[in-house]
Parts: C-alpha cells; structure tokens; sequence
C-alpha cells in the first residue's frame, strides 16, 4: 500500500505453447481489472509488442 492508500500490485506471465497472431500483428492487448471488497473497481490495460520466435 502507498502512502495515498492504493494497492500496488505486480503481475507476470508465460505463454506455454503458441501465441499465433494474424498476419502483420506484432502486439497484444493486456488488460487487468479488480475489485476489492468495498466494491471499488480498478483497471490497467498495457499494449506488449510481441516479437518473433522460431523454437522457442
């Protein structure tokens, strides 16, 4: 918690197996969202540019 009373929260992931994307794509939307148990609602959407792998 931050001195203005937030929640910090921090978050990560692995895609196992295969992300395909259409054709020209090189990125993915990532959105998070929360309540917590007032009912208050928070969100965060990040766009990740995704390159590409051959095998890993």
């Amino acid at each position: 918690m931050d001195p203005s009373c937030n929640v910090r929260t921090t978050f990560g992931w692995v895609v196992g197996g295969t992300l395909q994307l259409p054709a020209g794509k090189t990125s993915v939307t990532i959105k998070a969202a929360v309540v917590d148990n007032a009912g208050k609602t928070g969100s965060a959407t990040q766009v990740v540019p995704i390159s590409p792998v051959d095998n890993g």
